[in-house]
């Protein structure tokens, strides 16, 4: 379902200009802490995919560990022990001999949440007085295995931690080493190797932003302001320089997955920054009226960037239910520079839907251009 805007729409904007972008989008993954419960063996690595190990870490030839649910593979360094838990078989606890620990935990992936707001999901826990960690250290988005990544580091009384968000297409992965204060520093980039050494399962890999271009089509019209890929095989509609539609064709799985862009002016705006409060006030009103007891578990600021160009927008997610079904959408306003303009992207699909599609979705946003901005 889309729920329509019940604002001024405007006409023609500008012409088209040229694209660039990167995002990243969001969930809540839980960590335990425990004791080891099942020790795993693993074949040794081929001699093919070692990377010198022996001479990096003065130790034999590691193994490759593979989670016989989830499909991830790790390359286990000699002098540590893989246990599985019995009572959750998605979380793992590496264990070495040196001194320092590391577990491994995958749950579905819930991709409404940022990932460096995962840091809350564990620190309510361990974080904090009279808790395992007492500051907060050093923060930064990475990535592991050509995934988007989120490390965060704690130290405690006598203790150094280092956490590492991994989001996949169907699982959030969290990895925590755990070390004493005068170990972390000798033993880190063990952990770092061991990150460098993960393979998720193939399905969990989202496809490049090169790949999507290769067989997308593009939508680049005078008078809406902005241009954009969307998939070859999805249709398209839209009323003049209001709103355009993107869904997948009738009889496929994506027919209930839903992208539009509206361009809107909202009634009583005087400028950009004024048209963007407004444009958010009277989204939130809509989709209150439309589905009553609609819900948004986000609703934070966002920044558009091309280049040199850099708009400042908002982001937020809805969750409502609708004839009975419950369906998700993720939506992003951004006011043109100088005029009183928004433009308001989504993606909407039905729950049991949206987390099949929203790497998709993420490629058509990523590609998403607003035009003419510079002669403004």
């Amino acid at each position: 379902m889309i729920v329509t805007m019940s604002l001024m729409y405007v006409g023609k904007i500008g012409t088209r200009r040229k694209p660039l972008l990167s995002l990243g989008l969001a969930a809540l993954v839980l960590v335990h802490f425990s004791n080891a419960a099942r020790s795993q063996t693993s074949p040794p690595i081929p001699p093919e995919a070692s990377t010198n190990i022996e001479k990096s870490f003065g130790v034999g030839k590691a193994r490759i560990y593979t989670h016989s649910q989830l499909g991830y593979t790790l390359a286990i360094l000699p002098g540590t022990d893989v246990f599985e838990r019995q009572d959750d078989k998605t979380q793992i606890t590496i264990r070495s001999r040196k001194g320092y620990k590391i577990t491994v935990q995958a749950g579905k992936s819930h991709h409404h949440m940022p990932l460096k707001q995962l840091p809350k999901a564990i620190e309510h826990n361990y974080f904090g007085k009279g808790k395992p960690w007492h500051k907060r250290l050093q923060e930064q988005a990475i990535q592991v295995a050509g995934l988007s990544a989120y490390e965060i580091n704690y130290e405690g009384e006598n203790n150094r931690t280092q956490v590492v968000f991994v989001r996949g297409r169907k699982y959030d992965y969290v990895f925590i080493f755990f070390a004493g204060r005068r170990e972390f520093p000798l033993y880190i980039h063990e952990f770092e190797w061991l990150l460098k050494n993960f393979s998720p399962a193939e399905d969990e890999n989202i496809p490049k932003q090169e790949q999507f271009q290769a067989r997308a089509t593009k939508f680049s019209e005078p008078g809406y302001g902005y241009s954009m890929l969307f998939p070859s095989d999805w249709m398209r509609t839209g009323a003049d320089n209001m709103t355009m539609m993107f869904s997948g064709r009738a009889g496929t799985p994506a027919y209930t997955s839903i992208i539009s862009i509206q361009n809107v002016q909202p009634p009583g705006a005087k400028n950009s920054g004024d048209a963007l409060k407004r444009a958010v006030a009277d989204l939130k009103a809509n989709l209150h009226r439309s589905v009553p007891g609609v819900e948004f578990p986000v609703d934070q600021p966002w920044v558009y960037q091309r280049g040199k160009v850099q708009l400042h927008g908002r982001e937020l997610n809805a969750i409502y239910m609708h004839a009975g079904q419950r369906f998700r959408k993720i939506m992003f306003v951004i006011a043109r520079p100088v005029q009183p303009i928004a433009h308001i992207w989504s993606y909407t699909a039905p729950d049991e839907d949206f987390q099949d599609f929203q790497p998709l979705a993420e490629q058509v946003l990523n590609s998403w251009t607003i035009t003419d901005v510079g002669s403004q």
